[in-house]
């Protein structure tokens, strides 16, 4: 306030010093809120209970998500702009649930190494040894690595001798007939206006149990005495959680009293919905899907459109549609889609296989790694690294011929490509051509249109020791040292 004399004027500023700091003291309230939710979320985050071998990924993980933490606090504090704050908030969320998934992940690993411990217990004197290694190496990678995912969804009975013929890997393929889909289970809005939402991959347990039953009833691949003798030696609680977990997905009043009953609950437990994550979809901000509708036009959903476009005005015979479909192909995992245009345009005596960790024992896959580093028909394929063969290669081997121009019994030249090769197309096409007999070099269009009349479809298979090299049991890869000339 001012008072006024006939000599001077005098100004109180008492009132607004006053309004400043109730708005400073407010804001640092709001900020000091802020902060103890951040680290009440990340304090709910320990990792109690995760393996040691996992902690160098979850110590990223957990960096990650208080760098992301930090950021979200100082954007809150200082920026009013709406989109910038819930960018913020949306990057802190999804940290916390990579952190979240990466426990889960430790923790179910911990579970399984306990399951491959009992079992050996249980089966020492039935196990192969070199299997029940392989698969437990993997089981103890990090959850994270490629050793460890090669793993997940593989049946802990493989690594049996077979009693009685029995045949895992067959039935496995039987209960494979029924394909899973994906389902929501759960969706949440966020504060940005996006939805969280978890699935799962579903598989239904009826038609599961159908099969099962019907299979067991007629003895399929032997599996008789092997689930009868599973069920005599049942480890404690094991059939207990057999029966929980169907009775859940199937039937309440499901009860385990028979090697049949057993049978059926095995079929089911673990694969009727495997967790998919959660992902955070839609978006409530105009420029958002705009800036999305910008990118659409290189995304991936984008190349398809062209990609199914081409297969309809062209055909498989186009060559940018053959050599497009195993692009894909690799990309995903679906092997069968790389190695068909291959196996269909190699000569009879050249063998094409999809090479990865556990597709083959450890010493055939040394055998053939250092065989490729020597006979390999480039670069490439001799360049090809440990890490790369083990996670998946295709590989074409051609026989070497002799002075007679006949093929020398185990000798081969390579060409391979890694799963992860950038820009496949090129490599894919002068493969197609090494595997008919060619020199490696890419194909024209009127090959395609000579030799690919329809699409050609192979199942995935397991390589064993002995039928990639056609020698007999007593004989090994040979690996042809480089002429000296």
């Amino acid at each position: 306030m001012a008072y006024a004399n006939g000599e001077a004027v005098v100004f109180d500023p008492n009132p607004v010093i006053n309004i400043l700091l109730r708005d400073q003291q407010q804001k640092q309230a709001q900020n000091l809120a802020l902060e103890q939710q951040i680290r009440a979320d990340m304090n709910k985050l320990k990792p109690d209970g995760i393996r040691s071998v996992d902690t160098p990924e979850y110590t990223k993980a957990y960096q990650n998500m208080q760098n992301a933490g930090i950021k979200y606090r100082l954007t809150a504090a200082n920026t009013k702009d709406p989109l910038k704050r819930a960018q913020a908030y949306n990057e802190f969320q999804n940290y916390i649930s990579d952190v979240t998934g990466l426990i889960n992940e430790s923790k179910e690993a911990k579970e399984r190494e306990k399951l491959g411990y009992g079992f050996y217990s249980k089966n020492a004197d039935k196990l192969d040894l070199d299997s029940y290694n392989n698969y437990m190496t993997g089981v103890k990678s990090p959850v994270r690595s490629g050793a460890y995912v090669n793993t997940q969804g593989k049946d802990i009975s493989s690594v049996l001798f077979n009693p009685e013929n029995f045949n895992a890997q067959k039935l496995a393929t039987l209960y494979g007939s029924v394909k899973p889909t994906e389902k929501i289970v759960d969706q949440k809005e966020l504060p940005t206006g996006q939805f969280k939402v978890s699935k799962v991959k579903y598989t239904d347990p009826k038609a599961l149990a159908q099969i099962a039953s019907t299979a067991f009833d007629g003895d399929y691949a032997h599996m008789k005495k092997f689930y009868t003798t599973q069920y005599e030696h049942a480890l404690p609680g094991e059939i207990e959680n057999l029966q929980s977990y169907t009775q859940k997905y199937l039937d309440p009043n499901f009860q385990i009293t028979s090697p049949k009953e057993y049978a059926i609950a095995s079929a089911l437990y673990g694969k009727v919905e495997q967790d998919m994550g959660a992902e955070t979809k839609g978006s409530a901000w105009r420029s958002q899907i705009a800036a999305a509708n910008a990118r659409q036009a290189n995304s991936q959903q984008f190349q398809r459109e062209m990609y199914t476009q081409r297969k309809n005005d062209k055909g498989n015979k186009d060559i940018r549609f053959a050599v497009d479909d195993m692009a894909e192909g690799l990309r995903l995992g679906e092997t069968a889609r790389v190695i068909g245009p291959l196996e269909g345009a190699a000569k009879s005596d050249t063998r094409v296989r999809w090479i990865a960790r556990g597709v083959m024992n450890d010493k055939l896959m040394d055998e053939l790694y250092r065989a490729m580093r020597i006979n390999g028909s480039d670069n490439v394929t001799k360049n090809i690294t440990r890490e790369e063969f083990e996670n998946g290669i295709a590989v074409v081997a051609v026989p070497k011929l002799d002075k007679n121009k006949k093929p020398i019994k185990g000798q081969f030249t390579y060409m391979a490509i890694p799963q992860d090769y950038a820009n496949p197309q090129e490599r894919l096409n002068k493969m197609i051509n090494f595997a008919s007999g060619g020199n490696g070099k890419p194909l024209p269009q009127n090959w395609y249109n000579q030799h690919l009349g329809q699409s050609t479809e192979i199942a995935d298979e397991e390589v064993s020791e002995g039928e990639f090299d056609d020698t007999s049991e007593d004989e090994e890869i040979t690996e042809e040292q480089p002429n000296e000339e």
